[in-house]
């Protein structure tokens, strides 16, 4: 059957009921003319195996909450995109659209931005168990391939092993017990995420540790994060054992490896291949239960953790794939796209937007244990991915790189990227390098928040980080009254949502700093919206320095500096860099008046090397450091930092 309408079609779904899990109601279909209301009828009662869905979009509703499946009582099959249906996919309708089909648009209604897209029911379950329904679709297409040793899982292989990891770390513990947490420190290789599919599915939480971090960062984090089996890649095990001798928690912490160990620690590879071992059923988790911690730098110095429960990573998939904001690549059996999974694992952007959202989709995603730009062109080149998921010093390599052609990007339909902000000549450069049309999106995000903007499809505003995802609401509060602003006025952007984390770690008093009174997250970003509903980032509230797509407190360096000797008091703030994005730069008041440079030199030295072995490469002083008599601060001593920046672009 053809229905012929007129332009107001936003949405054209063909819907396979069996792929999907949930129950959608329907109560209301706008309609735009007579009649269509028996064929919403017929939808909402489910006749035949697929149905036909479209919302009419009529003006006068535009201002309003607009729900496609809410409320009423005829239950459908949980409804996915039609970008995600391998039927829509195969036919290729064409349609006309007076607006670009599934769009998000934002309300504001008393100074709350609403976006107009929202999916009810969401998951609210056990994140294991919720993606291995999706695995079970697609057993036999690849889920993880690593371009450097050939080792790769099957979807059907990745539940497999992971069963077997979580049957065995009750045999790693004295007691028998399941550890509470489990922690790993990785390059990207395959068994990365069978490592957290297993110890979640045990009922354990998860941690990752940046493969950068020093042992006495290392050590920070398993005592906070009250690991006590921490798997590591076999070529950071000097690191790790290191680190375990700094550790002050009191608890026997198990190592094991990920390839052979050097001093016979248990070897990841063996247990996962064990066809003896038994595969016992996954914990069913209570969805509010704690599934993952990650580590994120605040303006207090130390790292906190996040922890998100399996109610959020199970809610965030689907909004973060929503067809208004994702490309489409669902996968069917024997049928799948591919992902680079270039961004690390340990950080929240490479193992929940990349990785976890391509296995979502049952992409097949490529890693690279150590990867550079000039690697991640060649693995474009060589495996064709339809999406490229950036940070900005990639982008940049990707633009201006003579070697890096049009060939290179062949495959691409859509850019997602995210870190800091892209400038729109840089992003003009690099859609203009591809010979084919490319979506350029860039995404808003944060440790706490897994997702809360993107550049929806078919809607591009360069210059912006996009417009909320679904299911998100977001307010713009003057700094001083707290009063919620309208468009094009900048101040603290404060939000709320499924996907946002429940506390940091053992830490209830920056819990509480962190939330309004009425529950809002304050984001410490300074941002503005236009009358369509784009944000734009205008300052970083919380200072952080962003070097690549790392985070670095500038008073975690501070505090570092400080135990130098000579040191009085310090600053240290970020310097714009086109590879890095920024680099951090310290300015130095020393105790004693020093102007011999040589003396200057030792000093500088004796910072830089009480830095190398405190700190990540990443938060290394790349910028320098500056001696000045004494620091911009206001009245009660804080130290005006954006004085201090305007001091580091003079010098």
């Amino acid at each position: 059957m053809c229905f012929r309408f007129q332009r107001h079609i936003t949405f054209l779904y063909f819907l396979r009921h069996e792929i999907f899990h949930g129950m959608f109601r329907v109560s209301r279909l706008a309609c735009q003319r007579p009649g269509k209301s028996q064929i919403a009828s017929s939808l909402a009662h489910g006749h035949g195996r697929r149905a036909l869905v479209w919302c009419v979009g009529i003006p006068s509703l535009q201002d309003q909450q607009r729900r496609v499946f809410h409320g009423g009582s005829a239950p459908l099959s949980c409804l996915r995109s039609a970008f995600h249906d391998r039927y829509f996919l195969r036919k290729k309708i064409a349609f006309k659209t007076s607006k670009p089909s599934c769009q998000i648009s934002t309300s504001s209604d008393q100074g709350v931005l609403r976006a107009d897209v929202w999916l009810d029911p969401l998951p609210n379950r056990d994140f294991v168990s919720f993606l291995f329904e999706r695995f079970q679709q697609w057993p036999d297409n690849t889920a993880i391939l690593c371009d450097e040793t050939g080792r790769s899982y099957s979807y059907g292989a990745l539940m497999e092993g992971s069963l077997r990891w979580g049957s065995a770390l009750k045999g790693l513990s004295k007691d028998g017990s399941v550890p509470a947490s489990v922690a790993i420190m990785s390059h990207n290789v395959p068994e990365y995420p069978l490592v957290i599919f297993g110890a979640q599915g045990a009922g354990c939480s998860v941690t990752t540790i940046s493969v950068v971090a020093t042992p006495p960062e290392i050590a920070r984090q398993l005592d906070d994060s009250d690991a006590s089996v921490v798997v590591v890649d076999a070529s950071l095990e000097a690191q790790a054992r290191e680190a375990l001798t700094r550790t002050t928690s009191g608890r026997d912490v198990v190592l094991v490896t990920i390839g052979k160990s050097a001093h016979g620690f248990p070897d990841l590879l063996d247990i996962i291949n064990d066809n003896s071992l038994a595969t016992v059923d996954r914990v069913e988790n209570h969805p509010d239960k704690m599934a993952l911690i990650l580590y994120s730098s605040g303006t207090t110095g130390t790292p906190k953790g996040v922890c998100s429960s399996h109610r959020v990573l199970s809610n965030y998939l689907p909004i973060l794939t929503h067809p208004s904001c994702y490309p489409p690549s669902l996968a069917s059996p024997g049928k799948q796209v591919t992902s680079i999974g270039l961004m690390p694992f340990y950080h929240g952007f490479g193992l929940l937007a990349v990785a976890m959202g391509c296995f979502y989709l049952g992409h097949r995603l490529v890693c690279a244990p150590q990867p550079s730009p000039a690697r991640f062109a060649e693995l474009t080149k060589k495996y064709r991915p339809l999406i490229l998921h950036l940070v900005p010093p990639l982008l940049n390599f990707l633009t201006q790189s003579p070697l890096v052609s049009a060939e290179h990007l062949a495959s691409v339909s859509n850019v997602i990227v995210t870190g800091a902000p892209v400038h729109p000549a840089v992003a003009k450069a690099f859609t203009e390098k591809a010979s084919q049309k490319i979506a350029f999106q860039e995404a808003l995000g944060m440790t706490e928040i897994l997702c809360l903007t993107l550049t929806p499809l078919l809607q591009q505003k360069l210059g912006s980080c996009g417009k909320l995802f679904p299911n998100m609401e977001a307010r713009v509060e003057d700094l001083e009254t707290r009063e919620p602003l309208g468009p094009h006025r900048p101040g603290e952007l404060v939000v709320r949502g499924p996907p946002l984390f429940s506390h940091y770690h053992k830490n209830p008093e920056a819990t509480a700093a962190a939330f309004t009174p009425d529950g809002w997250f304050r984001t410490g970003d300074v941002v503005c919206y236009d009358e369509d509903g784009f944000l734009s980032v205008v300052d970083r509230f919380k200072e952080l320095i962003k070097v690549k797509a790392f985070q670095v407190s500038p008073s975690e360096l501070e505090d570092l500096i400080l135990q130098v000797e000579e040191v009085l008091d310090v600053g240290v703030v970020g310097v714009p860099d086109d590879r890095s994005g920024e680099l951090p730069r310290a300015f130095v008041v020393l105790k004693e008046n020093v102007t011999d440079p040589q003396i200057l030199g030792q000093i500088s030295n004796k910072i830089n090397s009480h830095m190398k072995e405190n700190a990540a490469p990443y938060k290394q002083l790349a910028a320098g450091i500056f001696y000045v008599e004494t620091l911009p601060k206001n009245r009660t001593g804080k130290l005006l930092r954006r004085e201090l920046r305007d001091m580091a672009v003079k010098t």
